[in-house]
């Protein structure tokens, strides 16, 4: 099973992708739910009982998210200091908003794909004859993922996987497929903004359901070697495919590299997923995804709602370090403490 890193440098592996499940209430809902609520029981026009119900606010109870989005989303936005990171790369504006200080947003390259180096040559994937929607265990994308369909029909991802397939440029099927969502970029409102204590964050201006595709985390695609040279922002630095063994299918490059893994780093070049924080309570989880391509190493990382998420709610991941295993260039320990704030932070990042 293929196991997802920020950075790499002798740490312990993680054995499960899957977001971790936790007994707790959708804040959203716990919020929001009903307090001895007077109901009455009216006759509708056909005679049948019309169930009615008043509910009462808890005391101290915050106004629904949802209302200062739309007048949020209306009005001069409060602390606007970018109108688009993007500068209309992406489908969607992305702005920035800061009501800490006057600070701007770090500068950088803003792409919408990997950098990939020079020396790479892509193989393309076989694709399946599917004419419509693939649907069916018959489709050989479908028997790449298990016999199935990893997305359901609204674009929601149904499990995490090791890796995702989806259909590609040699299928016959239309863009319109199931089997074809990240590929299509982002379609969630993402905002940047200042947080108090860990930079900018990023959050979303709408609901977001359960297994919607969130962003892609790009940047640079490097080598092994490469990487550990760039110890200035290890926290752009995202290990891809080191744990996969069957290298003979498909690698996809046009030379031997002499490597086991490679590394985005999305430190100067990068898009909105370089903002997203990590936490230890997240509300996100990275998956693999391959579409254009086939090398088992170079999946496309695809970050991926690991429940539901109220409008305004910071955006997270867990980042998998393991304490006391990244080191700076001289070979020393680096120490970085974690301000994730949940009650299961263990109050470290490495």
């Amino acid at each position: 099973m293929l196991n997802l890193f920020r950075f790499r440098r002798n740490r312990k592996r993680q054995t499960n992708l899957r977001p971790k499940a936790r007994k707790r209430q959708h804040r959203f809902e716990k919020q929001h739910q009903p307090q001895n609520p007077r109901s009455c029981h009216p006759r509708g026009p056909l005679g049948n009982l019309v169930f009615k119900f008043e509910l009462k606010r808890i005391p101290g109870q915050p106004e629904l998210a949802i209302r200062e989005v739309k007048s949020k989303k209306f009005k001069t936005r409060e602390g606007l200091c970018v109108d688009d990171i993007t500068n209309g790369k992406e489908k969607i504006r992305i702005s920035a908003v800061n009501t800490i200080n006057d600070e701007n947003p770090p500068s950088f390259n803003y792409i919408t794909k990997i950098m990939y180096p020079d020396w790479y040559r892509p193989v393309p994937p076989t694709g399946c004859d599917c004419v419509g929607r693939c649907s069916d265990k018959r489709c050989k994308c479908a028997a790449k993922n298990g016999g199935e369909i990893p997305y359901n029909h609204n674009g929601a991802i149904v499990e995490a996987k090791p890796l995702v397939y989806e259909c590609g440029p040699a299928c016959k099927c239309p863009p319109s497929c199931y089997n074809r969502v990240t590929q299509h970029g982002m379609k969630i409102q993402l905002e940047i903004f200042k947080t108090e204590t860990r930079g900018w964050g990023v959050r979303s201006l709408n609901s977001i359901s359960s297994g919607s595709f969130i962003c892609e985390y790009v940047g640079e695609l490097l080598e092994d070697t490469e990487a550990e040279k760039r110890t200035g922002n290890d926290e752009y630095l995202f290990d891809i495919g080191q744990n996969y063994s069957d290298m003979g299918t498909g690698t996809g490059v046009g030379m031997d590299t002499g490597t086991d893994g490679f590394t985005i780093d999305a430190a100067n070049y990068g898009n909105v997923g370089r903002f997203i924080n990590h936490s230890c309570s997240p509300n996100l989880y990275a998956q693999n995804v391959l579409y254009d391509q086939e090398d088992k190493r170079m999946p496309h990382i695809m970050l991926f709602a690991a429940e539901n998420i109220p409008p305004l709610q910071e955006l997270t991941y867990h980042y998998n370090y393991a304490v006391d295993t990244v080191h700076d260039s001289d070979g020393n320990i680096k120490v970085k403490k974690c301000f994730c704030g949940s009650t299961e932070c263990t109050g470290r990042l490495y």
